[in-house]
Parts: C-alpha cells; structure tokens; sequence
C-alpha cells in the first residue's frame, strides 16, 4: 500500500465468460475504536474503466470476550393481561466458558430479578404479565460467566395497553326514605351507591356510559307510579329498557378512576321521580350499567 492506495493485478482477465472478479481484504484494526471513511475503487482494464465506493463503518473495540445479541424485536407490543419471551445469542470470543455456563442478570423497571443460566448460544427469558405495568416497561439484560467476562448491555421496550373496565359497582343500592305528599316529587339516592369507572389507556382515550333500567315494583307485584330519571347539565333522561348515554370521560397519562356516583346532588345525576298518585310502600328494581369505549 502506497500513500494510502491499494493497487493489485487480477490473475485473470474479464471477459464474457468471465464477467464478476471478488477481492477480498484483511486488515487488523488498532486497539482503540476506529473509524474508517468512505473510499473510491476504480477498475482500469484494457478496454474499460469503472469505480465503486465502498461505504465508511467503525470498528468498535471490544471490552469483554463475551457478546449478546438480541434476536426478538427491541419494542414489544402488549394487550393487558399478556407476557413475553425475549430471546437472544450470547457467545465468547474465544469460545471458552466457565464450568456454570453463562448468567444472564435481568433488570425490569429498575428492579434486579432472579439470575438464569443457559450455554454458549440461543438464551430466552419469559416476562410474565404479572410482572408488567400499563404503559411502558424497561428489560435491561447483560451476562457474566465464571472467567470474569461481562458482556454488553441489552435494552427491551415493553409496552402494555390499558384497559377500559367497571372498578367497584354497588351490587344493591337504595333511595332516602321519602314521605309522600301527593304531588311530583324527587326521591334521592342514599349515599351507598358506587360507580366507578377504571380507564388506564393513556391520555386522550374516551368513554361514555350508558343507563338502563327496569320498573320499580313492590312484594305483590305493584309497580310505583314514577319514573328513574338522570338529569345531566343539560338534559332529564327517563331510563328505560333501552340504554341511555348519561356520563361521558377521559383518560389522563397516569389512568383515570371515576367514581360517577360522588358527583350525583338534587341537580345532577340519578333520582326517582314519583307522581301524586304514588302509593307508599317498599318498590324494587334494576339499574343496568353499560360501559363502552366511544367519542363523547
């Protein structure tokens, strides 16, 4: 090599029958990084002249004999409730290991989790969903072997989708006793109704509530004289056997927990409303929540 070219003699010329020529060079790098740039190949023949540019890279030093590779992908998507296998190769350089094989150290969200050994070779590690938390999670693995080597770090992104579901929901809930007095009036829920809606989806995500009920009856049968309504800032819904949109919501970063029912006053929210012609007694009936992930 002269002033940093190259020159060599093909053993055999190009022809049509012998078209393609593959040169092949060696060359042992420093012992620190090195970065090699971008260069220019030119091909003089007795009839033709080409050139080709070979692309820049770097060689990057190695600091242990032991390397992981990761096989799986880097980010890993999730439903809630679902785990994960990563997979990987670890290898040694001068394919010598201690006598326990290699240990891969795991690290979740920056907690430290049980070691495990594998081989020279192919290693999984099973994330269970237990493990996971709604929205992204870190896995950072490295391994080590009985001769001291300690290999490069990997990183995973784990990522679980939220969920949209019902929290705590009152089983039986029950209405102030109310005297009546022969007119409309308004009887109040107590205060042991809980309606909570559990939406960790991350910001943004929206949904609507939706209400349906059944008559109120009494022990023989009588069906009060009245109607269950839910009155919204701008509305006085009856419910009925057909569903009802009567709250709506949305999702912040860190999940959301509604409880619908602390909200609910003599102007906002559910309330029986009973005519004059309500006979005393002790009625029952059914509400029916109903939860879907939809637009305001």
């Amino acid at each position: 090599m002269t002033d940093q070219t190259l020159k060599t003699t093909l053993a055999q010329s190009l022809t049509k029958s012998n078209p393609t020529a593959k040169i092949t060079i060696l060359a042992k790098a420093s012992s620190t990084a090195t970065t090699v740039p971008s260069s220019q190949g030119n091909f003089v023949g007795s009839n033709a002249i080409t050139s080709a540019t070979m692309n820049g890279f770097k060689v990057n030093q190695l600091t242990s004999s032991l390397t992981l590779l990761l096989m799986s992908q880097s980010t890993v998507n999730l439903d809630a409730g679902q785990g994960t296998t990563i997979t990987g190769m670890g290898s040694v350089l001068n394919g010598k290991v201690g006598s326990k094989g290699i240990t891969l150290h795991p690290t979740l969200n920056g907690q430290e989790l049980a070691t495990t050994q594998f081989s020279q070779g192919s290693f999984s590690y099973d994330v269970p969903a237990g493990s996971l938390k709604t929205g992204d999670n870190t896995l950072d693995l490295y391994a080590t072997d009985t001769l001291g080597d300690v290999s490069n770090d990997l990183q995973v992104t784990i990522h679980v989708a939220g969920t949209l579901n019902f929290g705590d929901v009152s089983s039986t809930s029950t209405f102030k006793p109310t005297a009546l007095i022969g007119t409309t009036q308004d009887i109040l829920p107590a205060n042991d109704w809980q309606l909570d809606v559990k939406d960790t989806r991350g910001a943004g995500n929206h949904w609507q509530l939706q209400a349906s009920a059944t008559p109120f009856v009494d022990d023989a049968g009588h069906q009060l004289d009245g109607q269950l309504r839910y009155r919204t800032s701008s509305d006085d819904l009856t419910l009925t056997s057909t569903p009802t949109t009567v709250a709506t919501g949305t999702s912040s970063d860190d999940g959301t927990t509604t409880n619908v029912a602390s909200g609910w006053n003599a102007t906002t929210g559910l309330h029986m409303q009973v005519s004059g012609g309500a006979v005393a007694g002790t009625y029952k009936g059914e509400v029916k929540w109903i939860l879907a992930n939809a637009p305001q």
